[in-house]
């Protein structure tokens, strides 16, 4: 474990893993800036990247920004530091989230966050539908219990709210359904494959939308004869 303080380099290092977090959209709104003074880094949110129509109240740029700052402070647990954090520490300041000082390690290290390093850079995104699967329910009280660790509550919906949830998908699929004069983004940007057998369909195919209600077809999509 390093006793060093932090260099300008492996602070950057520590950047480019945070940075590999899912956003919405990908739209990555987030900022870092590396204080060496202070041996700190900042997280801010970047207004530039935020998507007012999409997200009116901000909730997936801050859970963008806390997924980074997840990353960030797995990265420096696992390269020997232990990650100082405070979560908005400037009342005057909002779009400062949060600040990470990694110092020397303590006596007690967070073992499990290390552990999740590889997941880093083997983390995509798949635009494949969900299956009826189910989780086993050692997964689940494992999931639940590093959300605890974290301080939030994980809870999985009971039938009644997926109920609720899918006549919610629907209205949005209603809402969002092309017309003549709005041929709509999914049209233009799936490849129109009808196939359900590949385990693995490629970017932009129709079967990434998934099932479709109403007529069977892909959300916003006009398949090939």
């Amino acid at each position: 474990m390093s006793a060093e303080p932090l260099t300008a380099q492996a602070a950057a290092q520590l950047i480019r893993d945070a940075v590999a977090a899912p956003s919405m959209h990908n739209a990555q709104p987030w900022r870092f800036r590396f204080f060496t003074s202070t041996r700190t880094l900042h997280l801010r949110s970047d207004p530039n990247r935020a998507m007012p129509h999409a997200d009116p109240d901000g909730r997936g740029l801050h859970l963008g920004c806390g997924a980074a700052l997840f990353n960030l402070r797995v990265a420096a647990t696992q390269a020997g530091w232990e990650p100082v954090t405070a979560t908005l520490p400037n009342p005057a300041d909002p779009q400062l989230l949060a600040t990470v000082r990694p110092v020397r390690p303590s006596q007690v290290g967070r073992d499990d966050l290390a552990a999740l390093y590889p997941a880093i850079q083997r983390r995509h995104t798949s635009r494949c539908p969900f299956t009826e699967e189910e989780i086993p329910e050692a997964i689940r009280a494992g999931l639940c219990g590093a959300a605890l660790m974290e301080g939030a509550r994980l809870v999985f919906p009971e039938a009644w709210h997926l109920q609720t949830l899918l006549d919610l998908i629907d209205d949005a699929e209603g809402r969002n359904a092309p017309t003549p004069r709005s041929p709509g983004f999914p049209r233009t940007w799936s490849a129109g494959r009808t196939s359900t057998t590949a385990s693995r369909p490629p970017k932009g195919s129709a079967y990434a939308f998934g099932p479709r209600k109403r007529d069977g077809r892909a959300p916003g999509t006009r398949l090939r004869g």
